[in-house]
């Protein structure tokens, strides 16, 4: 009897819940096995023994007890454990998250536990220290209280870790001087576009949230690229979608921050040129599945394409380059739309 620990539901609508999806149907699970659920919703048609944690229940001060310990406001308890019917033993145990180690280590002190790792935040702070990026207090925090859980798990010779990407795999191997880890990364279902479906570039376009490290990078893609393609391009216009983007509203730069977007579809599809200005990486950014699946015109940087073929970078739809380059390279492709 094996025990499956996932973090959030199965779901279409974020990156979490697709990469659990994945993660779900990748498992070899049987009838006799377990499953616990750290998520939103608890209503669910599955088949099996199923097992709930709410997420809406986790109190504020819960969370805050967990940061002052150093620990993710949002990691799991051996107490949360200890109220599931869960059995003394299993012969494999899968941890969707890193939040669920240490109640599983735990619980369980011999067992051996998959653990999979949405994210790489240790390699992230080493980037950090190497590039000498700058972030606000609240990532920073994140940042250090993740490495250090994440070091615990690289020293823990008992735990097979499961990454996302080739760039976390290969820095886990060069940490740890340890080949043991799994590749499972995101897959992607591309499909050809026709030509004349897209029209000439009048939008470039931020699609997600505006917190922490990615305010960072949006930051820097305003202050320093948008006004150099604003001086070859003066018809041009920016629109943010996702929380926070609303405080970027700038009508007289034509920056436009629309807060959450509740159409249907994607806005400005054809004559848009979407933008992922990641300057630190780490893990798989899922909405570049989603512009690829969709035939979605885009531009990243190098740190945004990690865990992804480099054949979808095709220079038709799909653009990347470093973020210092960009007002080059989007002034390119803006220039080649409109001569089509």
């Amino acid at each position: 009897m094996n025990l499956y620990l996932f973090p959030h539901e199965i779901s279409k609508l974020n990156g979490y819940g697709i990469v659990v999806s994945e993660d779900y149907k990748r498992v070899p699970a049987s009838e006799i096995d377990h499953f616990v659920w750290y998520s939103y919703e608890t209503a669910n048609d599955l088949i099996g023994n199923h097992f709930f944690i709410d997420r809406k229940r986790v109190s504020m001060s819960h969370r805050f007890r967990m940061i002052l310990q150093n620990r993710p406001g949002t990691e799991v308890t051996k107490k949360m454990l200890d109220r599931l019917e869960l059995a003394k033993s299993y012969s494999n145990i899968f941890c969707g998250d890193t939040i669920f180690y240490r109640a599983v280590r735990e619980k369980y002190p011999k067992a051996h536990l998959q653990v999979r790792f949405h994210n790489c935040f240790y390699r992230i702070a080493i980037r950090r220290q190497e590039l000498n990026i700058s972030l606000d207090h609240k990532f920073s925090k994140q940042l250090k209280i993740f490495t250090r859980l994440e070091k615990e798990i690289f020293a823990d010779a008992n735990t097979t870790p499961i990454f996302l990407s080739t760039e976390d795999e290969s820095f886990y191997v060069a940490e740890t001087g340890r080949t043991n880890s799994i590749l499972w990364g995101v897959g992607v279902d591309k499909k050809e576009t026709p030509k004349e479906s897209l029209w000439p570039i009048t939008r470039l376009v931020y699609f997600g949230g505006v917190e922490s490290h990615k305010k960072k990078s949006l930051d820097q893609f305003i202050s320093h690229i948008w006004p150099q393609l604003r001086a070859v391009y003066p018809n041009l216009h920016f629109h943010l979608f996702g929380y926070g983007s609303n405080g970027y509203h700038d009508k007289k730069n034509k920056i436009w921050g629309h807060g959450f977007y509740d159409g249907n579809g994607w806005p400005y599809l054809k004559n848009g040129l979407y933008i992922n200005p990641d300057i630190i990486g780490g893990g798989v950014k899922i909405k570049i599945k989603t512009y690829l699946e969709n035939n979605i015109r885009f531009i990243t940087t190098p740190y945004g394409i990690e865990g992804y073929d480099q054949k979808f970078i095709d220079d038709k739809t799909a653009f990347c380059a470093p973020l210092d380059q960009w007002h080059e390279e989007i002034a390119k492709i803006v220039k080649e739309s409109l001569e089509k």
